[in-house]
This record gives C-alpha cells, sequence and structure tokens, in this order.
C-alpha cells in the first residue's frame, strides 16, 4: 500500500514533480527539503507542496504508468518533473490512469475522508515516533 504524489514548488513555476511512496505524500515531500538531520538540502529552492496524492495498492506500477502516459510532458528524461502549468491537468491524468490500473478496485477513493484523515494521522504519528527518546542512565533503568 502506498500512493503516487504530485507535488510543486512555487521556486519550479509550470513543474510538477509525480512520484510514489510507501510513506505519505507530506513525508516525502519534506524528505525532498530536508536531510536526515533537519538541514535544508541546497537542491530545491522552496519546500513542495502536495497537490494531489492517490492512494493505490502498487503504486510502483501506478508511477511507471503514469510516467509513461506523461512522457511527452517529461522536462527532463532522467527526472520526475513534468511540465503543467496547471497542476490540476496532471491530477486529472493521475486519476484516469489509476481507474485503468487493473488493481484500483481494491483502492480507497484519494479523496474520502477517511484517507485524508489516515494520512494526516500517519504524518504526525511518524513525526512523534522519530524524535529520539533520551536513553536512561545505567543506575536509573531499575
Amino acid at each position: 500500500m502506498g500512493s503516487v504524489y504530485i507535488l510543486t514548488n512555487k521556486g519550479m513555476p509550470g513543474l510538477v514533480k509525480i512520484g510514489y511512496t510507501e510513506r505519505t505524500a507530506e513525508e516525502r515531500a519534506e524528505e525532498l527539503y530536508r536531510d536526515r538531520n533537519g538541514r535544508a538540502i541546497t537542491g530545491v529552492p522552496t519546500r513542495f507542496d502536495v497537490a494531489h496524492e492517490e492512494f493505490c495498492d502498487n503504486p510502483k506500477e501506478l508511477e511507471t504508468l503514469i510516467h509513461q502516459e506523461l512522457n511527452e510532458f517529461r522536462f527532463n528524461k532522467d527526472r520526475e518533473f513534468f511540465t503543467f502549468p496547471e497542476p490540476s491537468e496532471a491530477i486529472q491524468k493521475l486519476k484516469e490512469v489509476h481507474k485503468r490500473q487493473p488493481s484500483h478496485a481494491n483502492c480507497v477513493n484519494s479523496d474520502s475522508p477517511w484517507r485524508k484523515w489516515t494520512s494526516q494521522f500517519l504524518t504526525r504519528f511518524s513525526k512523534l515516533s522519530n524524535r529520539r527518546t533520551p536513553v536512561p542512565k545505567e543506575e536509573e533503568q531499575f
């Protein structure tokens, strides 16, 4: 289970990034902006915004299909960036490709309130669980 996401970046107008993750799109967007130590990565001008997250059983397969479908819009053949002045056009294409995917029948609609709540919960839980808990000194353990 995972999702195919569409990200935008104010520093890259007219481009969308389409990729997949088995975490949440919010977590992936943060990874693209900050390293594991929380420092900003210099390769992107500003944070990515999640324009859309399409949940599915096989996100890698869906990502491959949407990349093939949108190949003519690819900004760089070696990157996951596509030229779309309006992200809504890319979102519509992704939904169309997802509906044609054989495993689509098992998927929960990405716009459902349950999916949105689950995604937000997992993002918050992940942030809490990634906090480092101090290890008690040996004499404090008993």
